[in-house]
């Protein structure tokens, strides 16, 4: 039934900096602090939900800063709704990234109970972590990207981290609640600046990866100049991220969704598809079935993103915590992305139905992808008959292969 299936692979530039701790350090630097910035203070620094790569690393260098300037260093957790909204659910999420006590030798502040600090020019209120509202300064870290649910000049960052993150559920909510009508790129500004107003921030720190996850840039910047500072780093992560080097599919199989690989489970801007009330669904790519096959460990249950898919197997939905998952997506505003696709036993009767459904006009002619994740776009299986509409420069790996499946009807990853 299916066509045969070739590797490829993209050719992309993806610079990377050759020592991340001493860029923290050389940014900082050129901030020009008050020595006494930090000392005798304790200092929170935010963490969140996202696998942000290197981020034990960054947060261990930012927590030895505080310390060398005779400050108190603690981790605040900062991850809005996720963690399924409660404090043990929050430690949790920061523990499978690798940061907990011990490793970051430094205390953990996990806490579900927000203030209200102010409120936004249109009469919004703003909420954040109550405990972080207590500490002396506030660093916000946090990776800078394309947004998942909404594009524009201000998307997933230093912003989001303060409204959304340390806002944890209540913030959140608010904020993804208004958004529906003053715009998510508004709402998260203006919420942000609230905060930075009312709070005592001290400064950012902003992280961006190359397509490869790679951490590529790295900016310091003071409250002031923080917005315009995020709005550059999103434009060169724009610049720079890699895409499925085609138009339209047929059928795309993704490995693995998750929330360590994008907030909506699966990168809304690579699959083609947001599904949020008052959003414009991309123009590209147009890919008529969606199955999915996996969940990653990470999600801890959280299977935000699985309505993005139109068929999925009954090994994922055994793993979806719903609570976690109705938490978020209602969090968010995206009920659409939290419904449930066809479930079907097993991964080849999942890719079947998605063949199938296509219509007998189709048959012989359908254009198949396979990806493991949506982070993972370097190395892709594609059908034959795609070949000729690939854009970019693709180098083809090994011989055309029919799919595998183990005895019980499990995809052997094309891959592999």
């Amino acid at each position: 039934m299916f066509p045969k299936m070739v590797k490829i692979k993209q050719s992309v530039p993806a610079p990377e900096l050759e020592n991340v701790a001493d860029e923290i350090r050389k940014q900082i630097t050129l901030l020009q602090l008050n020595p006494t910035v930090f000392k005798g203070k304790k200092i929170g620094i935010t963490a969140g939900s996202r696998g942000i790569t290197n981020i034990p690393l960054i947060l261990k260098t930012l927590i030895s800063i505080v310390r060398d300037g005779g400050g108190l260093p603690h981790i605040v957790a900062a991850m809005g709704s996720h963690g399924g909204a409660t404090a043990e659910g929050q430690g949790e999420m920061l523990a499978s990234l690798g940061i907990t006590e011990e490793s970051m030798g430094a205390p953990i502040l996990c806490n579900e109970e927000v203030i209200q600090v102010g409120k936004t020019k249109d009469d919004i209120p703003v909420y954040v972590n109550s405990e972080a509202a207590k500490l002396d300064g506030l660093i916000i870290c946090n990776r800078v990207k394309g947004h998942t649910d909404f594009s524009g000049e201000i998307e997933s960052g230093l912003c989001k981290m303060m409204t959304i993150g340390l806002g944890n559920h209540k913030g959140a909510s608010t904020a993804h609640f208004y958004a529906v009508n003053y715009g998510y790129t508004e709402m998260i500004q203006e919420s942000a600046r609230v905060i930075m107003e009312n709070t005592p921030v001290l400064f950012g720190l902003g992280i961006v990866e190359n397509w490869k996850n790679g951490t590529m840039v790295i900016r310091g910047t003071l409250p002031d100049a923080l917005i315009e500072t995020e709005k550059e780093l999103l434009e060169i992560y724009k610049e720079t991220t890699l895409k499925l080097p085609f138009k339209s599919a047929d059928i795309l199989i993704v490995g693995e969704l998750g929330k360590n690989i994008s907030g909506a489970g699966m990168d809304t801007k690579v699959i083609g598809r947001i599904k949020i009330i008052g959003q414009k669904e991309p123009d590209y790519p147009k890919i008529t079935n969606i199955a999915v096959l996996g969940l990653t460990e990470a999600s801890h249950g959280n299977a935000t993103g699985i309505g993005l898919a139109d068929y999925t197997t009954e090994s994922v939905y055994r793993q979806i915590d719903l609570k976690a998952t109705t938490i978020n997506g209602l969090t968010s505003m995206s009920p659409d992305q939290i419904k449930l696709p066809v479930i079907l036993d097993t991964d080849k009767e999942a890719i079947e139905w998605a063949y199938r459904t296509l219509g007998p006009a189709k048959e012989g002619h359908v254009s198949i992808a396979y990806i493991l994740n949506t982070m993972s776009l370097e190395e892709l299986v594609v059908s034959e008959n795609m070949l000729d509409t690939l854009k970019g420069e693709i180098e083809i790996i090994g011989e055309a292969k029919e799919f595998a499946f183990t005895e019980d009807d499990t995809l052997i990853s094309p891959l592999l």
